[in-house]
C-alpha cells in the first residue's frame, strides 16, 4: 500500500475558491447550490480555510479544539494514524 501525498497548497485554494465562490453564489445559476448543499459545503471550507491558516474562519479550528479538551477531559488522548 502506498503512502497517500498531501495535496499542494494551490490546490487546496484552489478548491477553497471553488467552494467559497458557490457558497457566495459566484457561479452560472445552473451551479447554485440548494441551502442543504450550502451547508455541506461551508463545513468543507471550513476545513480548507483551517488548511490554508485563514484566520477569518475558525468554525473546524474551534470544533477540533472542542473534541480534544473533551477527550483530555475524559483522559483519553486522540491521536492520529501511526501515532502512539
Amino acid at each position: 500500500m502506498s503512502t497517500p501525498t498531501i495535496r499542494t497548497e494551490a490546490e487546496v485554494q484552489r478548491a477553497h475558491d471553488i467552494l467559497v465562490g458557490l457558497i457566495l453564489d459566484e457561479c452560472p445559476p445552473e451551479l447554485r447550490p440548494t441551502e442543504e448543499q450550502r451547508a455541506q459545503l461551508a463545513s468543507m471550507a471550513s476545513v480548507l480555510c483551517w488548511m490554508l491558516h485563514h484566520d477569518h474562519n475558525t468554525s473546524f479550528a474551534e470544533l477540533l479544539a472542542g473534541i480534544e479538551k473533551a477527550a483530555n477531559d475524559l483522559g483519553t488522548i486522540i491521536s492520529g494514524p501511526g501515532e502512539n
